[in-house]
């Protein structure tokens, strides 16, 4: 039932953290010159949220940088965002402008907490041109800043993960005050000034806007850019462990119902054993079988009533520890939760569960005479080919009954432990696709052993030319990321130089070789409901790719699917590549940006080493979608289930084989009374298992394989990445795990055999 219940709440955590999320109609992103109380007397704007970007860097006593932060300045006065967790402390209240925020990241790399005094230092305004250099070496103003609070923002929730050959790249994320950067912005340089706009009309009055942004600045100035609020565009990142997460708690509640109601059936019938005599007394006076069956449901309804509230109670306090991993992090409303549906229906129905199976156990039982001599078994078949006596006896105790029908004990077992092969091959290769995703660079589209440079800048001409001629280079491909619209959808392009010899990964088809080709991520592919073969209309409007000409809207023919690099905020499988020379025709701006390179020689962390000595631009050696990084987050849950699946797989095989021994007991009794030795009872139960797990591992493996292949087959179509799936070694320990099992309970089963007295067993007979 807490199962259940944590699934239903799971289900609906991530509609619920959007829709608790602040929800802004479109966002400006404006010039230094533009102040806020200008935007705010656009057409229409009831509100203007500041997010300016300042590159902060932390220092030590000496003044030397020891990591670059992503420095944020907001508005702390501004409606509380329930989206944005507050770990320790409390959020400034604006009575000190030197009060900041800052992330789990930056709390644990820098070792700082709540209270403690940071001393961060800018780049000074005159450092723009060596920033687009990719020198970092600040020589602004510095400030010394308290942390009020540590944070965790949604980004923090579900992020990419960078590979980088500087330590320095790791400082996390900073909040500075709105009242510090109107104090101070003239002192340091800034990186992007976006503010995020609540219109009176809603979407209807973004053209109103649009329309009157050229008025904010004058001739000459860059044009301020109107953009869609995408801060929350990776909802698949959010929703996709959210959902792994709820499907296992889900599955956990529904194995945990069946293991519960099997359990039920053993223990009721079991004990309606003891009144046998009474229900023959009964029967005697004239009771009828349904009037039998009612006393059987009263004598067990007051263990059906505890059971009942028991589970109730348990499932109410427990519900706190609910959702669980992702979906955890993303409850805005944590705490006890009565879920009324589950927790009444699921109180009735094990009321109802318990007196429904005591009534059928109350009933007189007849057994079925029907003959099975026509029907194939594996004992009869091995004793039609001359198989030895010990495992043809084996096989008769494992599959059949004493009376020579199939053994229902036997079937049953078979079949549970099947499921949980199933189970484990499934999951296993399930989260043996993720680790590969996670671990390997290649299975999520990075190919290269470096990227050279920053998207937001443009490659310097000296650099691009010292690296097109660097032997340590075996292969290398020019490139630029920026966003676009691909037939009106938001769509982030990976442009390439189309005579490179480093190109992204292709999925199917071919990559574009013209201006007017493109090979689109699969999950995009579908989102715009085309095929390869077919024709999108590309748009630079708005975008991130410099504007050197008016923007042209470009007609573009799908040559392939492909599974791109992530530089910016789409995930895996959203990322389109063109050529550099379809973004000039667009009216881009199609200066490459990055150096996609492979290093020539095996010692690559020594290239890397080099390169990032000689060359001040970054050096990325990967980047793990943000998808990807939270289905590996969430792993522990499936491998949860694997145990699981696992410990049931086992109790249900050794079960099978004790309960069939003890079934057999009489066979053995006579067996042992006609002098069959004790080492050939022994050889005899061995047989009993062995046949028992082989059988279970015959047909359970190739199910599992099967399983997995399939399931990863739908992981692969839904996450964008390339299809194929590798059944994890582990599965292959499930033979002789199994035997060891048997053999173990086997054992058992003898010893239990051997200590049994023949004498009494005959004369109960």
């Amino acid at each position: 039932m807490s199962f259940i219940a944590g699934a239903r709440r799971s289900s609906s955590v991530v509609d619920r953290f959007f829709a608790a999320a602040p929800h802004y109609d479109t966002t400006v992103g404006v010039g230094p010159t533009v102040e806020r109380s200008a935007v705010l007397s656009l057409p229409g704007v009831e509100r203007a949220d500041p997010s300016f970007y300042i590159a902060t860097n932390v220092v030590d006593a000496t003044g030397t940088v020891i990591a670059y932060i992503n420095g944020f300045a907001v508005d702390f006065t501004s409606p509380a965002d329930p989206t944005l967790r507050v770990l320790k402390g409390t959020l400034p209240d604006g009575s000190d402008p030197l009060q900041t925020v800052v992330n789990e990241t930056f709390a644990r790399s820098l070792h700082r907490g709540v209270g403690d005094r940071v001393t961060v230092r800018m780049f000074s305004p005159e450092q723009r041109d060596r920033v687009k250099q990719g020198i970092y070496e600040p020589t602004g103003p510095t400030y010394e800043v308290t942390i009020a609070a540590i944070v965790r923002p949604p980004d923090d929730i579900v992020h990419d993960e960078p590979r980088t050959t500087s330590p320095r790249f790791e400082g996390g994320l900073m909040l500075l005050s709105y009242d510090f950067w109107e104090q101070h912005h003239t002192e340091f340089l800034e990186f992007g000034q976006y503010y995020y706009l609540v219109l009176a009309d809603g979407q209807n009055g973004v053209p109103a806007v649009a329309a009157a942004l050229p008025s904010l600045v004058g001739p000459g100035e860059e044009p301020p850019v109107l953009q869609p609020d995408e801060r929350f565009s990776r909802r698949a990142s959010y929703a996709t462990p959210v959902s792994l997460e709820t499907t296992a708690l889900l599955a956990l509640g529904i194995g945990a119902a069946i293991a519960a109601l099997a359990t039920m059936v053993l223990f009721l019938r079991t004990e309606q054993r003891f009144h046998d005599r009474d229900t023959l007394g009964l029967r005697a006076l004239g009771f009828t079988t349904p009037q039998l069956a009612t006393v059987a449901a009263l004598r067990t309804l007051p263990a059906g009533l505890a059971s009942g509230t028991v589970a109730m109670v348990g499932a109410i306090v427990l519900s706190n520890r609910y959702p669980i991993g992702i979906g955890r992090q993303l409850e805005v409303h944590a705490g006890l939760h009565v879920n009324v549906a589950v927790v009444v229906l699921g109180t009735l129905v094990t009321v109802m569960l318990v007196a429904g199976v005591s009534m059928i156990a109350g009933r007189a039982w007849r057994r079925s005479t029907s003959s099975t001599a026509s029907r194939f078994t594996i004992p009869r078949w091995l004793r039609r080919v001359g198989a030895p006596t010990e495992v043809a006896l084996g096989a008769h105790l494992a599959f059949e009954s004493p009376q020579g029908r199939r053994s229902i004990i036997t079937v049953q077992g078979v079949f549970g432990g099947i499921v949980a092969l199933v189970v484990i091959g499934a999951v296993g290769t399930w989260v043996g696709g993720v680790d590969r995703l996670y671990d390997i660079p290649a299975r999520h589209g990075w190919v290269w052993d470096a990227a050279i440079g920053n998207t937001h800048f443009a490659l310097l001409p000296e650099t691009a030319d010292r690296l097109a001629t660097d032997a340590r280079l075996a292969q290398q491909t020019r490139a630029a990321f920026g966003q676009a619209t691909l037939d009106g959808v938001s769509s982030e392009l990976f442009a390439i130089d189309a005579a490179g010899t480093a190109p992204p990964v292709i999925v199917d088809g071919r990559l574009p070789t013209g201006p007017n080709e493109v090979a689109i991520g699969t999950r995009m592919l579908h989102r715009l409901g085309v095929d390869v073969g077919g024709t999108v209309t590309m748009s630079l409007a708005d975008g991130e790719f410099g504007m050197v000409d008016p923007t042209r809207a470009v007609e573009m023919t799908v040559v392939g699917t492909t599974l791109a690099p992530i530089f910016g905020e789409s995930d895996v499988g959203d990322v389109s590549v063109v050529t550099l020379d379809a973004i000039r025709d667009a009216g881009g701006d199609p200066s490459p940006h990055l150096v996609m390179a492979r290093f020539a020689g095996a010692d690559r962390s020594a290239i890397s080493a080099q390169l990032d000595q000689e060359f001040t631009e970054d050096q990325l050696t990967d980047i793990i979608p943000a998808r990807i990084v939270s289905m590996h987050g969430v792993r522990g849950v499936p491998l949860l289930g694997i145990g699981l699946a696992g410990a049931l797989g086992t109790v249900t095989l050794a079960y099978v084989i004790v309960a069939g021994a003890r079934t057999h007991r009489r066979e053995f009794a006579v067996l042992r009374a006609i002098g069959l030795e004790s080492r050939r009872v022994r050889r005899i139960v061995l047989w009993q298992g062995a046949l028992t797990a082989l059988v279970m591992v015959a047909i359970g493996l190739p199910l599992s394989l099967l399983a997995g292949a399939a399931l990863w087959r739908r992981v692969a179509g839904d996450t964008g990445v390339q299809p194929g799936s590798i059944a994890p070694p582990a599965i292959f320990l499930v033979a002789p795990g199994a035997l060891f099992v048997a053999i173990v309970a086997s054992l058992f089963a003898d010893l239990r055999v051997r200590r049994s007295r023949v004498a009494d067993i005959l004369r109960e007979e």
